[in-house]
């Protein structure tokens, strides 16, 4: 019967289609990160919702572990006396690699910023100089 009513749509006939959602429609949701299927839970099939809620527990701990290591880090870096977190001041750029990264002087910005101090004498350097 459902197909017997149809609506012109745009000078063809479309079969009218049901508005709720039938089991054997449904297409399963894409997970972009690991581009697989993401299954819904199925209510006769509890194994299914709990293994999902074990890798979610799982997925949570691992990025919890990751923040925990990279604020240890911070603190550490932090500790030593050398700059761990923002943008350096104007004047310097980070200079090393990874553990021995360090705020250090830019040859180019502290010569224009010697013309700036030069130009308003009462003018203070910045703040957040090593």
């Amino acid at each position: 019967m459902a197909q017997s009513r149809q609506v012109r749509h745009g000078g063809r006939p479309r079969p009218f289609r049901r508005s709720y959602p039938t089991p054997f429609r449904r297409r399963p949701v894409r997970d972009c990160a690991n581009r697989r299927e993401v299954h819904q839970d199925d209510p006769d099939d509890p194994m299914r919702t709990a293994m999902r809620q074990v890798i979610g527990v799982f997925a949570e701990l691992d990025r919890r572990m990751v923040v925990k290591r990279l604020r240890g880090g911070r603190t550490a870096k932090a500790a030593s006396g050398r700059k761990a977190v923002g943008a350096y001041a104007y004047g310097f750029h980070g200079d090393g690699e990874g553990r021995e990264r360090d705020a250090a002087p830019n040859p180019t910005e502290q010569a224009t910023q010697a013309r700036i101090l030069e130009a308003c004498p009462r003018a203070e350097p910045p703040s957040g100089a090593p």
